[in-house]
C-alpha cells in the first residue's frame, strides 16, 4: 500500500497495481482498464494474461462484458467457474475470474486458468487494493485540479495586467489628445482679439482631432461593455432570418472612409440573390464591425480589404479577406482570447485593446455560428464566419437569447 499510494500519474499506478497482483498475490493474469469516452480501455496488463486471452480489447461501460458491469454496479464480480457468468464474459480460457471496481475510473481483472483457484480471502485483499488504489487516483486528480487551478490563477493575472495595460493607454492617448486640443483652442479663442481674428481652420481641425479621440474612447469602452454584457448574459440576441449580403453592403458602406483614409481599396463581392441567415441583425453587425475594423488597421497602404457574403450548405458565410501583415498560423487560435493579441506586443504598434475577435467569438457562439482564421506572415488573412442558413426572410424562426 505504501508502494501504492507513491503513484504520481494513473498510469503508474495502473502499472503498480498490475506488480501487486501479479508478484504479491502471485495472479499472472491481470488487467487494469480505465474509462475513456464511455469505454473501458485496458491500461497495462500482463504478458501471461496477454498470452493466454491475446490483446486485451476495450468494452463499452454499458456493455454486458462483467468488468463493465463490475464498473457500473461499483461490485467486485467473482466467479470460481467461469460458466457462472451466464453471457456476462464471452468464453475465453479462463476458469476463475474476479473483477473488482476501481470507482469512477475503471476496474482491475484478475483471472486464473484452473476453477475455482481465487478464494475469498484474496478477493477481499483485491477489494481493500481497488480502494486503496480509487483513493490514489482521486488524490491525482484532485492534485492535477490544484495545478490546473494555479495555472488558471496565472493566466487570469497575466490577462489583468494585459487588460490594465491596454484600457490605460487606450483611454490615456486620447483622452491626453482631447485635452491638448481642447487647450489649443482656448488658447486660438483667447488670443484673439477680434471674432474675425480666429483661425477657424484650426479650430476645425482641432475639432476633427477632438472628435476622432472621443470615437476611439467610445470604441474602446463599447468593445468592453460587449464582452461583459455577453459573457454576463444580459445581451438579448433575437434569431431571425438577415441578409447577409444586406449587412455586408452596409458595413462596406460603412467603412468606406476609414479604408479610403487608409489608402486600402474595401472591395465588396455581392451575391445576386440574399444570402439568408438565422442570426440576430445586430450581433450581425457587431462581427462585421470587428471584422472589418481588423483588416483596415492591419493592411498598408496600398492594399486591398475583401468582404463576401455566401451560402454554403446549411450554413450562410461572410468572410473578411486582407492583404495585410497576416500572423503566424500555428499562433493564430489565439486570436480569440481577450487581450491575446495585444499581449503578444502587436497590439503597441496597432491600437486598440484587444477584444474585437473576443466578442466576436462570444456573439457568434451565442448565434449557433463559429469562426476561424486563415493567415500567412505577410501574406494577409481571412476570416470565414459561418452561421446557421434560413430560408428566407419570412420563415418562421425559433427565437432565443443570450443567456448562457
Amino acid at each position: 500500500m505504501s508502494i501504492l499510494t507513491q503513484s504520481e500519474t494513473p498510469h503508474e499506478l495502473a502499472e503498480v497495481l498490475l506488480d501487486l497482483v501479479t508478484d504479491t498475490l502471485d495472479y499472472p493474469v491481470c488487467a487494469v482498464r480505465y474509462v475513456e469516452d464511455d469505454r473501458l480501455v485496458p491500461t497495462v496488463a500482463s504478458p501471461p494474461g496477454q498470452e493466454i486471452l491475446g490483446p486485451h480489447a476495450d468494452c463499452a461501460v454499458d456493455g454486458p462484458h462483467a468488468a463493465a458491469e463490475a464498473f457500473r454496479t461499483g461490485t467486485t464480480l467473482h466467479y470460481n467457474d467461469a460458466a457462472e457468468a451466464d453471457g456476462i464474459d464471452a468464453p475465453s480460457p479462463l476458469q476463475s475470474v474476479a473483477h473488482v471496481p476501481l470507482g469512477p475510473y475503471g476496474s482491475l481483472s484478475v483471472g486464473m486458468t484452473e476453477s475455482g483457484s481465487i478464494p475469498p480471502f484474496d478477493v477481499r485483499l483485491l477489494d481493500v487494493l481497488a480502494q486503496n488504489a480509487e483513493s490514489v487516483l482521486r488524490r491525482i486528480d484532485h492534485e492535477q485540479e490544484l495545478v490546473d487551478a494555479k495555472e488558471t490563477a496565472e493566466k487570469m493575472s497575466r490577462l489583468k495586467s494585459a487588460f490594465l495595460a491596454n484600457i490605460s493607454h487606450e483611454i490615456r492617448t486620447p483622452l491626453t489628445s482631447i485635452l491638448g486640443f481642447a487647450e489649443a483652442i482656448g488658447g486660438e479663442v483667447e488670443g484673439a482679439r477680434r471674432v474675425e481674428e480666429v483661425d477657424l481652420a484650426s479650430l476645425a481641425r482641432f475639432s476633427s482631432l477632438i472628435e476622432q479621440s472621443g470615437q476611439r474612447l467610445m470604441d474602446t469602452l463599447t468593445g468592453v461593455l460587449n464582452l461583459s454584457k455577453l459573457q454576463a448574459g444580459e445581451m438579448t440576441l433575437d434569431l431571425e432570418p438577415v441578409d447577409l449580403a444586406a449587412e455586408a453592403a452596409a458595413a462596406a458602406h460603412e467603412f468606406a472612409p476609414q479604408a479610403d483614409g487608409a489608402g486600402v481599396a474595401l472591395e465588396l463581392t455581392e451575391e445576386d440573390t440574399a444570402v439568408w441567415a438565422r442570426a440576430d441583425r445586430s450581433g450581425v453587425q457587431i462581427v462585421l464591425r470587428n471584422l472589418l475594423s481588423n483588416a483596415i488597421k492591419y493592411t498598408e497602404e496600398g492594399g486591398t480589404v475583401w468582404i463576401r457574403a455566401r451560402t454554403d450548405g446549411e450554413h450562410a458565410v461572410l468572410e473578411v479577406e486582407d492583404t495585410g501583415i497576416g500572423m503566424d498560423p500555428n499562433t493564430a487560435d489565439v486570436l480569440f482570447e481577450a487581450f491575446k493579441q495585444a499581449s503578444e506586443g502587436i497590439g503597441r504598434e496597432y491600437e486598440g485593446t484587444g477584444l474585437g475577435l473576443t466578442v466576436t467569438k462570444e456573439v457568434l457562439d451565442q448565434m449557433d455560428g463559429a469562426v476561424a482564421v486563415e493567415t500567412e506572415q505577410g501574406e494577409g488573412s481571412r476570416f470565414t464566419v459561418w452561421l446557421p442558413r434560413a430560408a428566407e426572410e419570412g420563415e418562421e424562426p425559433e427565437r432565443g437569447t443570450s443567456g448562457s
